[in-house]
């Protein structure tokens, strides 16, 4: 970037300059347009979440029947609707910013619905307000019928953020390693729709991974305001103390959202707790225990392999018979992989491929289109039944065998080949902490289609990360990518 101090137009102050050039890069995004739908397509959601919620509410006190006098049931409804929608504020239900996540959200609307039905048990009699339900059916309703609005709303919201309709533009402030890993991690995450637009960093650099430096950080505050963002990303890495504390309080006072990104990668949020040790904010790494994790996850791998085995084996057999009467060779393909620490073990697989398959191999490695690991989207060795079974990833079903011996896990890092760890860096390596497995954030978030760079993300965040939860919701995303067949080949 250049140093408009020393390369200024003799007619043009420093400002001047600065707030050209952000200008003239704001008006080079060719999503100006895009911009002001995905503005207004937010104001509609937000509006739209007070709406449901309200309706929601409504229809809880209708079940509930509270008042037998006319007028006031003709009064009460909309008036314990109000209340309730500031409880939900109070508890930060409609708190939005980067970063809110379902778990906040679903803990806000539980404690909100839970906190304003006992105000309403408690208080409700003594002004003619009680309800003939049991005390169950008056806490469950208010609590079901918003967690279903707020499902369909997140819904909503979540298929528009894949559509790129809804991205939150934001600004960074900073440069050095934190930036760069920022912004590789927002690469790897496309579904978290966050398009960083500049960069303010003291650096001679006029981009940094594709996104253009707008000016210096003492121009952080020009740039936001001619850029037009609400949020801020501070990588602190490159700043001094000082700095960091003059910066987010200058964009806190002028309205801003300010995300502080500190050096802690691949540490899932819900392992992080802020501590305050004197003037000094700190952040603590959850302990978790080990053995009983894993103990867990085993016994989960097992039922569901066992599950799965037993209801499946007809259909296996049946995927078995229709390989063999398509091509020559065995109906399984079984490889050496690379497990947990480092140990190698046999996968299985049905065939999809010819039988002399492994002989072309070096042909085709000139037409790899991914870089770490072999991937080609034509690949002339698959059959027409290999074909199929690839992309609805029905040829991974054998290694429920692999599951059920403890060799893999149903969610786990992809199951590596011995030749791709030797590629593989210190942060890939992380990944060799945890049991491969038959489907994981990788294959769910983009298959063959994400990059090696997104693909060794992704697993270490997994290794680092992984809980039964997790892994549930894994397999719920699964079965709609299978079905879809999107990015497998």
């Amino acid at each position: 970037m250049t140093d408009y101090l020393h390369h200024l137009p003799a007619d043009e102050s420093l400002d001047q300059a600065l707030r050209r050039r952000a200008a003239e890069t704001a008006g080079a995004q060719p999503a100006d347009t895009q911009l002001a739908v995905a503005s207004r397509l937010g104001r509609i959601l937000q509006a739209g979440t007070v709406v449901t919620d309200a309706v929601a509410l409504a229809a809880a006190l209708f079940y509930l029947d509270l008042a037998t006098d006319p007028q006031l049931a003709a009064t009460a409804p909309p008036i314990l609707a109000l209340a309730w929608l500031l409880l939900l504020e109070a508890w930060g239900g409609y708190r939005r910013g980067l970063g809110y996540s379902l778990a906040d959200e679903a803990k806000s609307v539980i404690l909100a619905a839970f906190s304003g039905a006992l105000l309403l048990l408690q208080f409700g009699p003594a002004l003619g307000l009680a309800t003939e339900r049991s005390s169950f059916e008056a806490i469950g309703i208010p609590i079901a019928l918003l967690a279903l609005s707020r499902t369909v709303l997140r819904i909503i919201g979540d298929t528009l953020r894949k559509r790129r309709a809804l991205v939150r533009r934001v600004l960074l402030i900073g440069d050095g390693q934190d930036a760069e890993e920022l912004l590789e991690n927002l690469e790897a995450w496309p579904g978290l729709a966050i398009e960083v637009v500049g960069i303010c960093a003291d650096t001679d650099e006029s981009s940094i991974r594709g996104v253009p430096v707008l000016g210096r950080t003492r121009s952080f505050n020009l740039v936001t305001a001619d850029v037009g963002v609400h949020t801020v990303i501070l990588a602190p890495g490159s700043l001094t103390p000082t700095e960091c504390s003059r910066i987010h309080g200058e964009l806190l006072a002028a309205e801003r959202e300010v995300i502080l990104a500190p050096n802690v990668s691949q540490v899932q949020a819900g392992r992080i707790s802020a501590r305050q040790l004197g003037g000094l904010s700190v952040l603590r790494l959850v302990r978790r225990y080990e053995l009983a994790r894993r103990a867990t996850k085993r016994a989960f791998d097992l039922t569901g392999a066992i599950f799965l085995l037993v209801l499946l084996t007809p259909f296996l057999l049946g995927v078995a018979a229709l390989i063999r009467l398509d091509s020559r060779g065995p109906a399984y393909f079984r490889q050496m992989r690379v497990g947990r620490n480092g140990a190698t073990f046999e996968l299985w697989k049905f065939r999809t491929m010819r039988d002399d398959a492994e002989d072309l191999l070096a042909d085709l490695e000139q037409s790899n289109e991914c870089e770490g690991l072999f991937k080609v989207r034509d690949d002339p060795r698959v059959t027409r039944v290999g074909r199929r079974l690839r992309r609805t990833s029905l040829d991974e079903l054998p290694q429920l065998w692999n599951v059920l011996i403890g060799e893999m896990s149903l969610v786990g890092p992809r199951p590596a080949l011995q030749q791709e760890i030797s590629r593989f860096d210190d942060f890939t390596l992380r990944r060799l902490r945890v049991k491969p497995g038959m489907t994981g954030l990788w294959q769910v978030s983009g298959r063959s289609d994400a990059s090696f760079a997104t693909y060794s993300r992704m697993d270490a965040f997994y290794a680092e990360n992984w809980a039964i939860l997790g892994d549930l919701k894994v397999l719920l995303r699964t079965i709609p990518v299978v079905f879809g067949s999107k990015g497998a080949y």
